[in-house]
């Protein structure tokens, strides 16, 4: 049964929420806000009924879908006010709770939150060996890649319909394992792309990793991309360089595996350079 007080929280949350304006919160909050909201009152997205048709939209749908695993009381919890959220917590555990909110936009930020997450419970000394570590593994794409003289163009693909392109930490990862990416602005938003741009772009590689998307879930909806009269046209296409790879455990997440995402995208750039042992669980090519 579901708590009559947790319903009462949530709907003076929503009351809450409504009373704000949009500049008084940053765009992620807002779709954050969005996406609980929805997930709370009409339980997962189905894309049969919510059609995608312009960018906004496509943000929205995207931080709905990225929630999709929670339940919809698990969201009315989370959609609760952060300052009632912190007191509920402490008065929970009695215990005095501090709850940080980050939001990288770059590798250097990333590692600038795990620093600011681990000074809060005084583990500072194990978060450098965590960021020397991960710089190392960045560091070694870097040196086998300081002397690719032709470094491919690429496309990464985030977002299917409408057509969207990587931004944030993805293109400095790209440049970084020896490939010059293309269509993305570094440490920006994802950008709405048209297919034209695409084709003009005409790219070696296109990667595909659509924020949230399993490989099977995005073999399910290639049929976006394939079905234009264009794609066999592509120089990607016909030289089989296109590769999928799984958004929904790498890539859009803020955390260690961005290190990962780093490694999948060599291996997948640099293939007589780099084995991880990513292919097959982390990426694969289309037509494989």
């Amino acid at each position: 049964m579901v708590d009559k007080n947790l319903e009462t929280r949530f709907e003076e949350a929503v009351t809450l929420a409504n009373e704000m304006t949009q500049s008084s919160l940053p765009q992620d909050v807002q779709l954050r806000l969005y996406a609980l909201y929805k997930q709370s009152t009409h339980g997962t997205i189905d894309n049969r009924i919510y059609p995608v048709y312009d960018l906004r939209n496509a943000f929205k749908m995207n931080a709905w879908m990225q929630i999709s695993h929670l339940t919809q009381d698990q969201c009315k919890v989370c959609a609760i006010h952060l300052d009632d959220l912190t007191l509920q917590v402490q008065k929970e555990l009695n215990y005095p709770v501090q709850i940080i909110s980050i939001n990288p936009r770059s590798v250097e930020d990333i590692f600038a939150a795990i620093e600011t997450i681990a000074a809060s419970i005084e583990q500072t000394v194990l978060a450098q060996e965590l960021i020397e570590s991960y710089q190392d593994r960045l560091a070694i794409i870097a040196h086998k890649v300081k002397f690719v003289k032709n470094r491919p163009t690429v496309v990464f693909i985030e977002w299917l319909a409408p057509l969207m392109t990587a931004g944030h930490w993805t293109p400095s990862l790209i440049n970084l394992a020896g490939g010059n990416s293309m269509l993305s602005t570094d440490q920006s938003d994802a950008g709405k792309i048209d297919f034209a741009d695409l084709l003009n772009a005409d790219p070696d590689f296109i990667i595909i990793a659509p924020c949230g998307f399993s490989i099977p879930r995005i073999k399910s909806e290639m049929h976006l991309l394939q079905n234009s009269e264009h794609w066999q046209s592509l120089k990607a296409v016909k030289e089989n360089r296109v590769f999928i790879a799984d958004g929904n455990a790498f890539f859009s997440r803020p955390g260690p595996r961005i290190i990962d995402s780093a490694e999948i995208i060599a291996e997948i750039l640099q293939v007589n350079q780099f084995y991880f042992g990513l292919e097959g669980s982390a990426w694969e090519w289309l037509n494989a």
